[in-house]
């Protein structure tokens, strides 16, 4: 059990008494004799600490010791913390002074003197406990060296996935996607997956739930951790939160019932969700009755997916259909084991390890959890004898559980080395299925001091993640998320291996209750899984706890300026925990931070994220052990303390989001250890004459992750000032975002603003760059340098003219080019030297996935020699036939985009020509544009076959579009603006088979759609906007062209005057849900076979004018949950009052409206 852990503490201690300043009290009075005293007692009780730890579920006695001996040895950590502390403040107050021998002396007595009566008692405690040990003569014993096997930058090879269950995992996104139209059947259904503990229950959920089809298929996907109470407030609460964006959550504890069923409704109604409840208990009809009626408004075809090992829970919620999980079968089971206890490589196997394998296998073959954990255990063991110790030994132990899942897991945690042992416990302050941030985690770790580095070149944050890394590929954490460099940003804990977590972290660790009643003087670490403020009496209880070190809100939510925290709350927290080494207050609504802050001395990790605080106290800069001082977004913060450099262990400082501060003080260069600086401003001396010029910057060589420097125009040397930065050799930076800015143009100073630019080169490993408001006309050439570069953007650069070339750089995924209003062209470099070199179109731009051009009003292509012009031949005709010119043979050579995703081109209304794009799949957005840039690549698509398919594609509407496919992936398609538009070319839409997004606005030609709508099949979404010339009935035929939009689910009309009737063929659209028709003025008529809509479940009618009545269709919308009538006279009196004629046609519909509402829109 983690509170049994002694053998970290005494690791963490000894580190502690042999550290550098604690040296200088060596030699004072008796204090050398104490500190001599507790490394003796801690030199005679470590080599026992192992065995003792391993008896501690074995004898009541042992327990008790240990947890006497814990709570000694943390007590003594505290007080030879304090000595560290104050002979740390001592060398900083005594720094670049000449003060006599003697008055130092003296300092140093008192000090030692004032503290000598608490070390001795200390020191009695531990010889005492010690001397009580003896008699359970335990062994001596050392930890185990083992070959670690820990992979830091390659966790996917370990991953979360299922082996086998093919026929389930098809069969549940096949049910989830099917959307049954028979009108009598409920909008929302259920599907339960039935399976004993550990078969893959949540494991199949997840599966379904991240698949990519059900993702597409679903406006909104939810997931509640159900617990064991079934309280319907709670479970509505979590919905809520689950569906709410990150950052707009607000306080729902102290909302009621009936606040939060309004919310639930506003966020599901007429929407298709996905709701999946997890780990479900209850066997209370009335309770699920009473819950799924508040579910009934979403769309038809939404679902509720539950997991329970109760097949009566199942049959209580009419789950239709039931997945009961029966075991893994053995060569799935045996593939996992395989998986799990020799990874990915080969190496490891060997026939005897593949023999004892299969033999564990055929006792846990079933039981995916068993097996995952068991084989993560094997995987650390390298030797044949380890496994068949443990085959003999501890596995017939574990069968003679009644619990096997239990047992296997109190095994893993028990073959866990010491260190991971606290790391895992630690986590049980988190809630329940919360998202973890691996980083904050490490930092939590590393406040606690859990993290210990026997190599002075690794950084504990290294460290921290290896402890992370290890304990994931042991199968302790799931669910991972990287970033965008590949690094896991979140993970899960297993909620059975929660429930482990809190059973093992024993009475040290707890999750307080609002009433606090499970607080006590042997709390060291607590965590509140609700929203605190000063209103409930959490301070009075903590007066039971005052020996606490962390102090945890994992779900604070943010609600602006509510003071949730008094300055006489905090006040009262930093004088009555003064223990404390982690303290996290963020989102409290703190606006003065007191000033015995500084109390805290302990602190190593301070979250005052999200509060109003314009100012901190110049005490905190006491806090002299400070490593992680947290700031975000607290927007009003006006100025760091001037004396910061005093906090010469801080290492991450994050004050992204202080978009007020006014400049950073000098000396914060002095702090060498920082590897997080988000932000750094720079002021003008003449005004701000103590302000930190970017020479501060120059020794923060472990900066890593992001830094952003602000107001660069600020600079009076720009040559010497940059350099002196030196970015150039802090290689662990991966983001650089550099800002300059300004009212208008006019005062740029060009050659200020390239000599700046030319000295704030960054290391060659850098990521990210951003550049915004530059003045200069160029950019410099170490761009080119940057050969690991991903993402490059440049924004606002008003005057800048040349790029250098870009296309070799292999790594970049993400270009934009932003704002750059004197770029005529991409790149000056020729072309027409390569057109003929094969290799070209393997080195242009190999990893681009996404180009953004906005705003650049004078670009008129991507290369500067190459000619444009206006010759239609080259940009897509509908002539019969075509001879390929030279001009057009030099289109043919030149580079493509290999693998673009996504294109972005708005605003260059000059651009005639970039290069092609063949597979872009992701999304199209031209917006006042030319539409030569999509014509382009129709045609070159077709010309790349030669032209004999020139001549087909341009002229026959028959070709099969298998046999080019010219944005055949193509998902999303906006074009807005486009003043050429008259028509969409049935060869363009029969390839966009992919397309589920397609945006028409704001183009004035645009007189009809064309019969290739048909080929439309995938199309979800569909918005026309604002075309004064297209009338959707012309040449409609017999609305065949309607036909193949078979999954239309929104449809979208505003702004289309000629639209005198909704097209006949519309009718054929049968799973349309949403259909919203505003400003057409003309509409005089709705149709009978409006009826046919038998999913719509939100009708929206805007400032149709003419609009007088509603068909008698209206009645047969039975899933019709909302209509909104607005601004639409005639109409509204026919359905207003208790006569209106229409009344009876709609009055079955759950909510009319008379007024439009932005969820109307969503």
């Amino acid at each position: 059990m983690a509170e049994a852990v002694v053998s970290s503490v005494v690791e963490a201690l000894i580190s502690n008494l042999t550290s550098g300043p604690i040296q200088q009290f060596r030699g004072y009075m008796n204090v050398e004799e104490e500190l001599g005293r507790l490394q003796q007692a801690v030199s005679r009780i470590q080599p026992v600490l192992l065995d003792a730890e391993e008896r501690y579920t074995q004898s009541y006695e042992v327990k008790i010791w240990l947890g006497k001996l814990k709570d000694a040895f943390d007590d003594a950590d505290d007080l030879v913390d304090d000595f560290s502390t104050e002979a740390l403040r001592r060398e900083l107050m005594h720094r670049g002074r000449s003060l006599k021998l003697v008055r130092i002396f003296l300092s140093k007595l008192a000090y030692g003197s004032k503290r000598l009566p608490k070390f001795k008692a200390v020191n009695k405690r531990i010889e005492k406990i010690a001397s009580e040990g003896d008699r359970f003569q335990f062994n001596n014993r050392r930890p185990e060296m083992k070959e670690r096997r820990v992979t830091l930058s390659s966790p996917s090879s370990r991953e979360v996935e299922i082996i086998g269950r093919e026929k389930e995992k098809s069969a549940i996104v096949d049910d989830l996607v099917k959307v049954d139209n028979i009108r009598d059947k409920a909008n929302v259904s259920v599907i339960s997956i039935v399976g004993s503990a550990g078969v893959g229950k949540t494991a199949l959920a997840q599966f379904a739930y991240h698949h990519e089809t059900v993702r597409k298929h679903f406006e909104l996907r939810l997931w509640v951790c159900v617990t064991d109470s079934f309280d319907l407030k709670t479970i509505v609460e979590e919905i809520v939160e689950s569906a709410a964006a990150a950052g707009d959550l607000e306080r729902l504890e102290n909302l009621g019932l009936s606040s939060l069923l309004v919310r639930l409704r506003i966020m599901i109604d007429g929407k298709r969700f996905l709701l999946v409840l997890d780990d479900v208990w209850n066997e209370d009809d009335e309770k699920w009755s009473s819950l799924k009626k508040l579910l009934m408004c979403g769309a038809r075809g939404s679902k509720i997916v539950t997991t329970t090992r109760s097949k009566v829970v199942a049959d209580i919620m009419r789950s239709v259909p039931m997945f009961v999980l029966e075991p893994l079968s053995f060569n799935d089971s045996l593939a996992l084991f395989k998986k799990m206890a020799f990874g990915d490589g080969e190496e490891r196997t060997s026939e005897a390890l593949e023999s004892i394998g299969q033999e564990i296998v055929q006792k846990y073959a079933g039981v995916p959890l068993a097996i995952r954990t068991i084989g993560s255990l094997l995987y650390f063991k390298n030797l044949e004898g380890d496994w068949l110790k443990f085959q003999q030994d501890e596995l017939p132990k574990i069968l003679q559980q009644e619990n096997d899942i239990s047992a296997i897991l109190k095994l893993s945690y028990d073959h866990l080395p010491s260190h991971l042992k606290q790391c895992f416990a630690y986590c049980r302050l988190f809630p329940k299925d919360y998202e973890i941030d691996v980083q904050k985690l490490i930092k939590l770790w590393m406040g606690q001091g859990f993290l210990i580095s026997s190599n002075k070149d690794q950084s504990l944050e290294d460290v921290g993640y290896m402890y992370f890394m290890d304990l994931f590929q042991r199968s302790f954490f799931q669910e991972v998320e990287k970033d965008e460099w590949g690094i896991v940003r979140s993970c899960k804990m297993p909620k059975i291996l929660h429930d482990h977590a809190i059973l093992v972290a024993g009475v040290v660790s707890c999750a307080s209750n609002p009433n606090g009643d499970n607080l006590n003087d042997r709390v060291r670490h607590v965590s509140f899984d609700f929203n605190l403020d000063s209103s409930q009496q959490f301070v009075r209880r903590l007066l039971k706890a005052k020996r606490i070190q962390t102090f945890l809100l994992p779900s604070q939510s943010w609600l602006r300026h509510e003071e949730k925290f008094s300055k006489s709350t905090c006040r009262a927290i930093f004088s009555r925990c003064k223990c404390l080494r982690v303290l996290d207050l963020h989102d409290s609504g703190i606006k003065v931070v007191p000033s015995s802050l500084c109390k805290l001395k302990h602190l190593r990790y301070l979250d005052l994220s999200k509060n109003g605080i314009k100012k901190l106290p110049s005490s905190i800069t006491s806090l002299l052990n400070l490593q992680t001082l947290k700031l975000s977004n607290c927007d009003v913060l006006k100025e760091l303390p001037m004396d910061i450099k005093n906090l010469v262990r801080l290492r991450h400082l994050e004050i992204d989001g202080c978009d007020k501060l006014a400049q950073m003080p000098c000396g914060l260069g002095q702090l060498t250890s920082l590897q997080t600086l988000s932000l750094f401003v720079l002021r003008s001396q003449s005004v701000y004459r103590h302000s930190g010029k970017l020479s501060e910057l120059k020794r923060l060589n472990n900066l890593s992750r992001g830094l952003e420097i602000l107001h660069l125009e600020q600079l009076s040397d720009a040559s010497t000032e940059t350099k002196n930065a030196n970015l150039k050799e802090k290689q662990s930076l991966r983001a650089l975002t550099l800002r300059w800015y300004r009212q208008d143009d006019a005062d740029v100073d060009v050659e200020s603003d390239e000599k700046s630019l030319e000295g704030l080169q960054p290391h060659r490993n850098l990521k990210t760059l951003w550049v915004i408001g530059y003045g200069g006309m160029k950019f410099p050439s170490w761009i080119s340098s940057l050969v690991y570069l991903v993402k490059f953007t440049l924004c606002n650069c008003l005057k800048f003219q040349h790029l250098p070339p870009l296309d070799q750089l292999s790594f970049l995924k993400s270009l934009k080019l932003q704002r750059l209003h004197a770029l005529e062209y991409v790149t000056d470099i020729g072309k027409k030297d390569k057109l003929s070199s094969s290799a070209v179109s393997i080195t242009f731009f190999p990893s681009l996935k996404e180009l953004v051009l906005w705003d650049c009003p004078n670009l008129k292509g991507w290369w500067r020699d190459v000619p444009v012009g206006d010759d239609k031949r080259a940009v897509g005709t509908t002539q019969a036939s075509m001879i390929l010119t030279d001009h057009q043979q030099q289109y043919l050579l030149l580079p493509s985009f290999p693998c673009l995703s996504k294109l972005e081109i708005q605003y260059c209304p000059m651009l005639n020509s970039i290069p092609f794009y063949p597979h872009l799949d992701e999304q199209l957005v031209l917006s006042n544009a030319k539409l030569t840039l999509l014509q382009q690549t129709m045609w070159y698509m077709a010309a790349s076959q030669g032209p004999t398919t020139v001549a087909m594609s341009v002229h026959s509407s028959t070709l099969p579009s298998s046999s080019l496919g010219p944005l055949s992936k193509l998902n999303s398609l906006t074009l807005t603006g486009i003043k050429e538009l008259e028509c969409l070319q049935v060869e363009w839409l029969q390839n966009l088979t992919s397309l589920e997004r397609l945006s028409i606005s704001g183009c004035p030609r645009l007189m009809f759609l064309s019969q290739g709508i048909q080929y439309l099949t995938s199309l979800k979404f569909m918005d026309i906007r604002d075309c004064e010339e297209l009338d959707l009935s012309s040449d409609e035929g017999d609305g065949q062209r309607w036909k193949g939009l078979r999954n239309l689910c929104s449809l979208t009309i505003w702004g289309i005057p000629k639209l005198k009737t909704l097209p006949n063929g519309l009718q054929y659209v049968m799973p349309l849900e949403k259909l919203r028709i505003l400003n057409c003025p003309n509409l005089i008529a709705l149709e009978d076979w409006i009826s046919s809509f038998t999913s719509l479940n939100r009708l929206v009618i805007s400032k149709c004018r003419k609009l007088a009545l509603l068909p008698h269709g209206m009645s047969s919308l039975k899933s019709l949950r909302r209509l909104v009538i607005d601004d639409c006279p005639m109409l509204l009196r026919r359905c207003q009052g208790e006569t209106g004629e229409d009344l009876h046609k709609i009055k079955h519909i759950p909510e009319i409206s008379e007024r439009l509402t932005s969820r109307d829109f969503d």
